[in-house]
């Protein structure tokens, strides 16, 4: 099980947000951060996110591991420099001694997922994106072995508003879609909202509140 704060992912929704809306169909949006905590009783207890720099078009090692196996493996599309997140070393050494030195842990990781099928190149329209694991993911997931991955999809409105859903995943470790994990996401208010996928209305939810600056 997973618990987290309003407060705890108001930097991400705002970074995530900032991306979503300066995308184009040839560059989508990319926001992935660490989540940092502990563990008790098999709770896992998210108490910040800290992001780090993408080095996936820049790290040899990683332009290396996408063109001769991600690719190949997971469709054309992730040649886009724009498609994929690797995460700096340095920084993920960083996080990881802040963690310590705090007495927490990395516990995973959470990442965007835009409703591409609506806003995407046409080509790329026929596959639904939500906040379930792609195969791409479940390879990251399994990769990593981080215990907690949560995903936030955006749907966008014609009104302009993001409505974001968000669902924690644990990786199985032999390839198989990831596990869901139950979610539990305290509100501004206090509130807690349970369940294995928390969907959010932007006027009476989450996002909302985030783009009031709060």
């Amino acid at each position: 099980m997973v618990s987290i704060d309003h407060g705890t992912l108001v930097p991400f929704l705002r970074a995530a947000e900032k991306e979503y809306r300066c995308c184009t169909p040839e560059r989508p949006p990319g926001c992935f951060a660490v989540l940092v905590g502990h563990t008790v009783n098999g709770v896992s207890h998210v108490s910040r996110v800290e992001f780090g720099k993408n080095v996936r078009a820049s790290s040899p090692v990683a332009v290396d591991e996408f063109a001769d196996t991600i690719v190949p493996c997971f469709g054309a599309a992730y040649a886009n420099e724009r498609r994929g997140f690797w995460c700096d070393s340095r920084d993920l050494l960083r996080i990881t001694r802040g963690a310590e030195a705090d007495g927490l842990d990395v516990l995973g990781s959470v990442h965007l997922h835009p409703d591409w099928h609506r806003i995407g190149p046409p080509r790329e329209r026929a596959l639904r994106i939500s906040q379930r694991p792609t195969r791409m993911d479940g390879y990251l997931f399994d990769n990593t072995r981080w215990p907690v991955n949560l995903i936030c999809y955006f749907e966008g409105r014609d009104d302009d508003a993001i409505v974001p859903t968000l669902a924690a995943w644990q990786p199985r470790g032999d390839g198989s879609e990831p596990l869901p994990i139950p979610l539990f996401l305290r509100g501004e208010g206090g509130e807690l909202v349970v369940g294995d996928t928390v969907r959010l209305p932007p006027r009476e939810g989450l996002f909302t509140r985030v783009r009031e600056g709060v």
